[in-house]
């Protein structure tokens, strides 16, 4: 099924667009409000802080190729957050999620919990800081429908918000021929893969609205040339450290799971080990490179 139309509104309570912003869909009961961290006091005032909730604690460290998240649920939103403003020092941007209509009880917000923490680590978007699993209360049937209905609000508007907290970086190969991008339409998760190959390189990937993903089991050089950009060794590192990337002979890297990296390019040289540009080096089944897929026709 395709992906259907929706409308989201935003809105600025103090009228700064990168202050506090609150995210609904226009038919839907769910709200999220984005909290930077410096503005944690205007939103403890808000009304809303004394509502039921779901939060999201999203934080960045120069030693982590993921960004940092904590998953939690409250009865009192106001309470916690400042909890954990006094507590937690990783984080910068806290997600919360309430109703509009002040009708997500302490059960609904378990469930999502629960189900939030279960769904982020599938998707491994994310260094998830949890140190367990949350609690999965008695759902009756209703009641859980309604829960699902909830979950799925929450990852379109998240996801809206610049939090792609559950979206899954695993694809289906696509399996039709495509050399113009904008004559297709594929259903999500469907991917036309590309692929890098070189001496002691071969890589396959996609695209995607957050970057270029480099797939699980390609192979990467393990050295670079004196050339290559300084984040390619440090990277490699890290995967190591994570057991990410996993020696195979004295060549290669392979990877074991799926790794977006920000740019093409930046997937090119970590793959290659030199200075890449990874719209001519990605290449689909049929000889067109990324470039002539995704960008020819802004040449015209």
């Amino acid at each position: 099924m395709l992906p259907q139309a929706k409308t989201i509104q935003i809105y600025l309570p103090q009228g700064n667009p990168r202050g506090i912003r609150s995210a609904e869909m226009t038919t839907r009961t769910v709200q999220v409000i984005e909290v930077p961290r410096i503005h944690i006091k205007e939103f403890l005032a808000m009304p809303e802080a004394t509502q039921v909730g779901l939060y999201f604690l999203v934080g960045s460290d120069d030693n982590m190729a993921l960004p940092q998240l904590y998953i939690g649920q409250t009865g009192e939103l106001r309470s916690r957050i400042q909890q954990h403003n006094m507590q937690k020092d990783f984080w910068e941007r806290a997600f919360v999620m309430l109703s509009t209509n002040n009708t997500i009880t302490q059960t609904h917000a378990l469930y999502l919990e629960y189900k939030a923490i279960e769904t982020a680590k599938q998707a491994n978007r994310y260094e998830l800081l949890n140190g367990n699993n949350g609690m999965l209360p008695h759902t009756p049937p209703p009641l859980r429908a309604d829960c699902e209905e909830l979950f799925h609000t929450l990852s379109i508007l998240l996801s809206t918000m610049g939090q792609p907290v559950f979206e899954s970086l695993q694809v289906i190969e696509s399996t039709t021929p495509v050399t113009d991008i904008s004559n297709v339409t594929l259903p999500q998760p469907e991917k036309p893969i590309f692929y890098c190959k070189a001496s002691f390189a071969d890589a396959k990937g996609y695209y995607s609205d957050d970057g270029f993903v480099i797939m699980k089991d390609s192979l990467i050089r393990k050295g670079e040339t004196p050339s290559a950009p300084d984040y390619v060794q440090k990277l490699k590192e890290e995967l190591l450290s994570q057991s990410k990337i996993v020696s195979e002979g004295d060549a290669y890297y392979r990877l074991n799971e799926n790794y977006l990296c920000k740019s093409p390019s930046m997937a090119a040289c970590l793959v290659l080990g030199r200075p890449s540009n990874g719209w001519v080096w990605w290449i689909n089944k049929e000889g067109k490179t990324l470039d002539a897929i995704y960008r020819k026709d802004s040449e015209t």
